[in-house]
């Protein structure tokens, strides 16, 4: 473990009661552009694990259901959905789709959109067989069109401007709707993640960014200021594991 991880899993430990009346701008550690590739693989396993088992995917394929209104084969089954998943990381919550729509007999043409080489590099060697694109990427460079935009677990790792940015951009490029996952900032979050990752995590990144991702969360008011500043009004509902699901129609 590098010094420079150690001193900031230090400082996580100094701080155990943060305050969470305004969100954190700490930088994450996997967000570095030094970020050590062999820890990175671990972290995108772990997440992986996260998302199976704390909501992860139900929240973003119950959200997708409700957009597309697939619940049989009807016209919305049958035609061409181009989805862009932005700050995709591994790859898995697309190939969670990508099998889900499978299911459904969906047509989905999907991408995913990440800065880290390093993360579209194991999305892609975990995608084998799966007829997903990979763009390595600023989001604002992407020009779509897409039907659908899509996060998880990306919105907390913006800033706030960063953040009305990718709201413009979104109702620029999506012909259709949006689709948001993220995080609560929440204390009885923030003490449950500390708690989970410090035992079951043998990824550094994981047991710090963990509880930081929850610093750096939004709140749902938050959310939707954010939102109206580019002049949209999605529908928010919380979700298990002290999720947001914010979906909405351009």
């Amino acid at each position: 473990m590098s010094k420079n991880i150690t001193e900031k899993m230090t400082e996580a430990r100094v701080h155990p009661f943060p305050d969470l009346r305004r969100r954190s701008n700490e930088p994450e550690l996997m967000d570095a552009d030094n970020a050590n590739p062999e820890l990175l693989y671990r972290t995108l396993h772990e997440l992986e694990v996260i998302n199976r088992w704390l909501g992860g995917y139900a929240t973003t394929l119950a959200g997708l259901k409700t957009l597309l209104g697939v619940s049989g084969r009807d016209q919305n089954s049958m035609r061409l959905w181009r989805i862009v998943d932005v700050g995709c990381g591994g790859g898995d919550t697309l190939r969670a789709i990508a099998d889900w729509g499978q299911t459904l007999g969906l047509r989905l043409q999907l991408t995913g959109l990440d800065l880290q080489p390093v993360c579209l590099e194991y999305a892609r060697k975990h995608s084998q067989g799966y007829a997903i694109d990979w763009i390595s990427g600023d989001f604002r460079a992407a020009t779509g069109p897409y039907d659908l935009v899509i996060s998880s677990q990306f919105c907390h790792h913006l800033d706030d401007a960063l953040m009305r940015e990718f709201f413009a951009w979104t109702r620029r490029v999506a012909r259709y709707g949006y689709l948001i996952n993220d995080l609560q900032r929440h204390r009885l979050a923030y003490h449950s993640i500390h708690a989970l990752t410090a035992l079951l995590s043998r990824s550094p990144y994981v047991r710090y960014d963990g509880p930081m991702s929850v610093r750096r969360a939004w709140t749902r008011a938050e959310l939707q200021n954010l939102a109206a500043s580019a002049g949209l009004h999605p529908q928010i509902e919380w979700k298990w594991a002290f999720r947001y699901l914010v979906t909405g129609y351009v």
